[in-house]
């Protein structure tokens, strides 16, 4: 279990991804008699790309309905993975261009990473000796929200 968390349940993918809806706030299901809210962007992205790492391939394995310690009452799910030693690892949301290099805060600008790779990477665009696919400059331009048009040459 990762940081502060109270856990009280285990779901397989397959008992929560079906449930995701882009509208945020508004689509909530009951796990363990708990109202979650199944808008959440890393549900999104989890659902549309995938459960893997996309640095180390580390692929996530199961959802853990969980809140902070310190919270009152909100329980969330997070994803996790276990590692080559039998620990979990915590999945997050990393935006490809960083908020802080401009990156926008959506979608098109979000990949799975997990806990450990991300916070490798911090705020760079990519990590040193990175195994995935370089990006185009196109690619960053569309990740950081800027509007590009292509031009025909005759």
């Amino acid at each position: 279990m990762s940081g502060n968390y109270i856990r009280i349940g285990i779901f397989a993918p397959e008992d929560v991804l079906p449930y995701v809806s882009k509208i945020t706030h508004v689509k909530h299901k009951e796990y363990c008699g708990k109202q979650v809210r199944m808008g959440s962007q890393r549900y999104v992205l989890f659902s549309e790309k995938g459960l893997t790492c996309v640095e180390c391939g580390l692929k996530g394995r199961f959802f853990a309905l969980e809140k902070q310690a310190q919270e009152h009452d909100r329980f969330h799910f997070n994803m996790y993975g276990i590692n080559s030693e039998g620990e979990e690892v915590l999945f997050t949301k990393d935006h490809i261009i960083p908020r802080s290099k401009g990156g926008a805060n959506a979608q098109h600008n979000y990949q799975v990473m997990c806990s450990a790779c991300n916070h490798e990477k911090d705020d760079k665009l990519e990590l040193p000796e990175t195994k995935r696919v370089k990006f185009t400059l196109a690619d960053r331009l569309k990740a950081s929200g800027t509007k590009i048009s292509l031009l025909k040459v005759k």
